[in-house]
């Protein structure tokens, strides 16, 4: 298997994990896992020839991890988005909250975890975001 690794078991909730720092992504998706969720791991921060159109639309939720305070959070949140279709986006940040809300226009499809936080923490808005994409009205178009 390439450069994404997905969990074993069957018949879970599939989440994504995508980030700019291998370490953080990896620890990310081990504890999810152990969670009971399937994971897919991009190695790279936006892998889209790796991943296969199929496996996207399997995907209930995406783990964004982002290392630097001041990154360019709306074009990384388009870039997941193109890759991710229409998938809620966990966005773990250093930013501040109310800093990121403004560069991504107060997006509800977009859970802001500011770093630090909880494990607890992550699971509930992964479960939150994942649900989401269950939702009988949720509906977001796919960015070109």
């Amino acid at each position: 298997m390439s450069n994404t690794a997905l969990s074993k078991t069957a018949n879970r909730e599939v989440i994504l994990v995508i980030g700019d720092d291998p370490f953080a992504a990896g620890v990310t998706a081990r504890l999810l896992d152990f969670a009971g969720y399937r994971v897919v791991l991009a190695q790279d921060a936006w892998p889209e020839a790796e991943l296969a159109s199929d496996l996207v639309r399997t995907v209930n939720a995406v783990v964004l991890n982002l290392r630097e305070p001041n990154s360019d959070v709306a074009a990384a949140v388009g870039r997941t988005r193109r890759l991710s279709g229409d998938a809620p986006i966990v966005l773990c940040t250093p930013s501040p909250r109310e800093e990121i809300q403004t560069q991504i226009s107060n997006d509800s499809s977009v859970e802001i975890l500011s770093k630090p936080y909880l494990f607890t923490e992550l699971q509930i808005a992964v479960r939150k975001a994942a649900r989401l994409r269950h939702a009988p009205s949720f509906s977001r178009p796919i960015s070109p």
